[in-house]
């Protein structure tokens, strides 16, 4: 990517971060999570870690699931603590963003893909922070209901001819 494209890209980021409707607001949250990968990684801007870390909790506050996911990792290999505003938006979905993990867990493995532990990291804070939260879930009929699914999925595409047949 070219140093243009990569400054005109961070300048349409921005102004996607600022839409405020209902019907943008998964746009305005990738974006700014997307803005702090541009700022961590210097791509299309100065390297600045102290921007990133601020789009990232702006990704985390509009419940950005990748931000989320993100955010307590950065800050410990930062070796810093996080401000109560970041705490605050990991708290906050931090039971969904482990349920989607556990989600794409169950998905690789029927799959048969492998799973690395540093993947599901929003899963291991919330079985170790909330475990009575965790059990619930575990024995809920939501999940009950996704694992047939994913079973189902697996089944079928299991059955299903290959390209090569």
């Amino acid at each position: 990517m070219t140093a243009g494209t990569a400054k005109e890209l961070v300048r349409n980021l921005r102004s996607q971060t600022n839409e405020t409707s209902p019907d943008n607001a998964e746009r305005a949250a990738e974006a700014s999570y997307q803005l702090a990968i541009a700022y961590f990684e210097g791509i299309g801007t100065t390297k600045d870690v102290e921007e990133s870390l601020s789009w990232l909790t702006k990704a985390a506050l509009k419940e950005s699931l990748k931000a989320i996911a993100a955010i307590s990792n950065l800050y410990a290999s930062l070796d810093r603590p996080m401000p109560q505003d970041a705490i605050t938006a990991r708290s906050k979905c931090l039971a969904k963003v482990a349920q989607h993990e556990l989600l794409r867990a169950y998905t690789d493995l029927y799959g048969n893909n492998i799973i690395y532990a540093g993947e599901l990291t929003a899963l291991q804070q919330w079985v170790n922070e909330r475990p009575s939260e965790y059990q619930e879930y575990l024995a809920s009929s939501e999940l009950r209901t996704l694992k047939t699914l994913g079973v189902s999925i697996w089944l079928l595409h299991r059955d299903l001819p290959t390209p090569n047949n």
